[in-house]
């Protein structure tokens, strides 16, 4: 079972990712046409939540809970790391295509980091 999770769990966090995104410019897009400002502000409101809760919580999940007892560790934080960064790309959609591998190399070193401070572990003290 735990085999099925570390490659299943990223595929699942990449959608609820995408889900997040999607459903950030789907709540902006009725404002969009007004002023301008107030879809920015909804558009915004969900992209922070998924790039500084979303995206770190899934990430740290991942390695806590997936790779605990794991070899390839790294490999696996970097591939939950590439599935997350294919669905921030989401959030570039129309955008010039030279910020297209911005966006992907800084979400993905985002997720990267998030990945491996999760792997991080406590040591436990002995006591004399």
């Amino acid at each position: 079972m735990m085999k099925h999770k570390k490659w299943l769990f990223p595929v699942i966090s990449a959608v609820i990712t995408s889900i997040i995104i999607l459903l950030s410019y789907v709540a902006a897009e009725p404002y969009s046409h007004d002023s301008g400002y107030g879809g920015l502000a909804i558009g915004l409101i969900g992209l922070i939540f998924c790039f500084a809760i979303a995206i770190p919580v899934l990430s740290v999940l991942y390695s806590k809970i997936c790779l605990r007892n794991s070899e390839n560790k790294f490999l696996f934080t970097l591939y939950n790391s590439f599935l997350l960064a294919l669905s921030t790309l989401l959030f570039s959609i129309g955008s010039s295509p030279m910020i297209i591998p911005v966006i992907s190399s800084i979400s993905f070193v985002w997720c990267e980091i998030w990945g491996l401070l999760g792997l991080i572990r406590k040591k436990e003290q002995k006591s004399n």
